[in-house]
């Protein structure tokens, strides 16, 4: 672990740091994760073994970034890491890297060439603008489900959540085979904006920049669900509105998140919704929890 560099500019959410404080001010254990290539931001989450999972920026040069086949990129490019940390060893013990599941289509003599529409698993790495010093992703939260052993984050900047295994290894779900799901560390599961994967356009996009994104919990309506936060910051100056929706993913009869070869992830709606044309807005923040 290491300081930042002097000169690293931080974009919106930037943390850093993570520490658990007593009620009487004691710092009982203090994570730094911030470094030239690697820095925490925007969010946590504290899981049943006593762990926290925390979000960070994957740092990766322009030239790393050209050599993985992404076009439009001028500095650096930030991409997203999940890391699990544990405060009774100070180690961190598990790592998720969205950059070990890329795949484009642009140029065959670079790696991941293939079919992006045949990849739902991957990133397109050619996705979206960066934004503010190479942001690309931009994850605004982390939650778990204990339950399925499973890790859902939303992407501001992609306008879609995503689903990961986590009942990985580390050295599998840097792959794309192993886990309860056989897929190592690959998407099981997106939904919001299937245009990302080519199995849609952008009459399909259903998230407008989403946050919130998280479990609803067991004992309640519609427990195993997930809720989100979209914030409908649609294109142009109007009909901007936001919604708070459940999505029910569709599950296989092995229990695993099931998608047609030739279509994207259902559901096509959200099985409950909430919104209020005209009154219920916030473009760029916010969350909604089932209580």
């Amino acid at each position: 672990r290491e300081q930042p560099p002097k000169n690293f500019r931080q974009p919106g959410g930037s943390g850093g740091r993570v520490q658990r404080i007593s009620w009487d001010g004691e710092v009982l254990w203090d994570f730094l994760y911030a470094g030239d290539r690697f820095f925490s931001h925007h969010d946590i989450h504290p899981m049943p073994n006593g762990n926290i999972l925390v979000l960070a920026w994957d740092r990766k040069t322009r030239a790393e970034a050209q050599v993985m086949g992404r076009v439009n990129v001028s500095g650096d490019m930030w991409s997203e890491e999940i890391v699990e940390y544990d405060p009774v060893g100070d180690s961190v013990v598990w790592r998720w890297r969205a950059w070990d599941h890329l795949i484009q289509d642009v140029d065959s003599s670079k790696p991941n060439y293939g079919v992006v529409r045949e990849h739902p698993e991957l990133f397109d790495i050619n996705l979206g603008t960066l934004f503010m010093y190479g942001d690309w992703i931009h994850a605004n939260i982390v939650d778990y489900n204990e339950q399925r052993d499973e890790i859902v984050f939303s992407s501001h900047f992609l306008n879609e959540l995503y689903v990961i295994d986590h009942s990985t290894t580390t050295n599998e779900a840097a792959g794309h085979t192993g886990g309860r799901h056989g897929k190592g560390g690959d998407i099981i599961y997106r939904w919001g904006n299937p245009q990302n994967y080519r199995r849609g356009d952008s009459t399909d996009q259903r998230f407008f920049i989403v946050h919130g994104a998280n479990w609803i919990r067991p004992g309640l309506v519609g427990e195993g669900n997930i809720m989100v936060f979209n914030n409908g910051d649609r294109p142009g100056s109007a009909n901007d509105y936001s919604s708070v929706w459940e999505i029910t993913p569709p599950l296989d009869s092995n229990d695993h998140y099931y998608i047609h070869p030739d279509s994207a992830y259902g559901p096509e709606e959200p099985s409950w919704a909430y919104e209020n044309r005209g009154v219920f807005y916030s473009g760029h923040m916010s969350g909604a929890y089932r209580l």
